[in-house]
């Protein structure tokens, strides 16, 4: 199975994997792990950066809902980074990018979200508690917080896959339909690693290169770091 999207059904909800690293649900659009402000905590810490990985993330967003013409986007957790690089550079610029925006935006609370509350108004968010229920789909960060009762999305992990050959093999970001009933998103910042998961009985993973998404299949990968 392979497109610009495929459709899915998450615990009887269907759901289109994007091949941009985000998920729709009618007018909603899902994402995880935008780590806002990476950049600017490795500089603090002396990292030589060049910055720029926010205004291409908020750049990439802006096509995606223009495309999608959601009226909504749910972030499952980890849109900051680290507290050191919620600088009052940062909390300006993406002020002012929501200042620009009429759609609505939400996040679930990840484990990197520690000042999220201080930038929520400046920023226009609605911060949500783990576990949120939203129309019937629950809403976590870390995939192992969720229910297993009912149809949950989820981040965290940042899921990978790779296809081909030794010789030739690439790895990319995928979706991982976990058991019919879960599904984790990618990160879709681009200046993150990723973790090649292994996909267990009636698992489904869906690599997603940036304009298409590909099924890989059902053959477990190999599990390994980035």
């Amino acid at each position: 199975m392979e497109g610009a999207f495929v459709k899915v059904e998450v615990g009887g909800i269907e759901i289109e994997l994007l091949g941009a690293r985000a998920a729709r649900r009618g007018r909603t659009l899902f994402v995880a792990d935008l780590h806002l402000g990476k950049s600017e905590a490795l500089r603090a810490a002396g990292a030589p950066m060049c910055g720029g990985d926010t205004g291409e993330q908020l750049r990439r967003l802006d096509q995606l809902v223009a495309i999608t013409g959601v009226e909504r986007v749910v972030v499952l957790g980890d849109l900051l980074h680290a507290v050191s690089g919620v600088t009052e550079g940062l909390v300006e610029s993406v002020a002012s990018w929501r200042r620009s925006h009429v759609w609505t935006m939400s996040v679930v609370r990840g484990n990197h979200d520690r000042v999220l509350d201080d930038v929520a108004g400046a920023w226009r968010l609605c911060v949500l508690d783990p576990g949120t229920v939203d129309d019937g789909l629950e809403l976590v960060h870390d995939p192992g917080d969720a229910s297993r009762t009912q149809a949950w999305v989820a981040g965290h992990v940042h899921p990978a896959v790779r296809i081909g050959g030794a010789a030739n093999a690439i790895k990319l970001p995928c979706f991982h339909l976990v058991s019919g009933l879960g599904l984790v998103l990618p990160a879709f910042s681009m200046f993150t690693g990723g973790l090649c998961v292994r996909s267990g009985a009636g698992d489904r993973l869906f690599g997603a290169t940036g304009r298409r998404v590909i099924e890989v299949g059902q053959t477990p990968a190999r599990a390994s770091g980035w």
